[in-house]
């Protein structure tokens, strides 16, 4: 996650070059992934992400690029992906300043769920437009 950020950002010694990196973070038509990732907004506020599983493990994680953020998660269970939503869904108390950074709207592509984020709070719906 961290190589994948830092070419995409062009920084020094990349594992990719730039164009690649920035490329595999370009969505493809019709669809919601780039090259590998599921791709979420634009611009500033894009974020890449991906979920998978097998038996007996599921992980997921979101990286946010440009905000320098991100976050992962791995169980070893089949139930995991309740684990990670009540994990990613957590309140967390965020100053002013960092929400601002995070502004934008994103959706989930696993569960659709919607996260718009102000300066000055985070709401989440879910799939059928309820504040969780």
């Amino acid at each position: 996650m961290i190589a994948m950020q830092d070419a995409y950002l062009g920084k020094p010694n990349p594992l990719l070059r730039t164009e690649t990196a920035r490329q595999m973070l370009t969505r493809q038509p019709n669809s919601k992934f780039g090259l590998g990732f599921a791709v979420h907004g634009e611009g500033d506020a894009i974020a890449f992400g991906h979920d998978g599983s097998t038996i007996g493990f599921q992980a997921d994680f979101i990286c946010f690029p440009n905000k320098g953020m991100g976050a992962i998660v791995m169980t070893n269970s089949d139930n995991g992906f309740s684990l990670m939503r009540a994990i990613f869904l957590d309140a967390v108390t965020l100053d002013p300043e960092t929400l601002q950074r995070c502004a934008g709207e994103f959706v989930n592509s696993a569960d659709k769920n919607v996260f718009f984020i102000s300066n000055t709070t985070c709401v989440v719906l879910d799939n059928a437009r309820q504040i969780l």
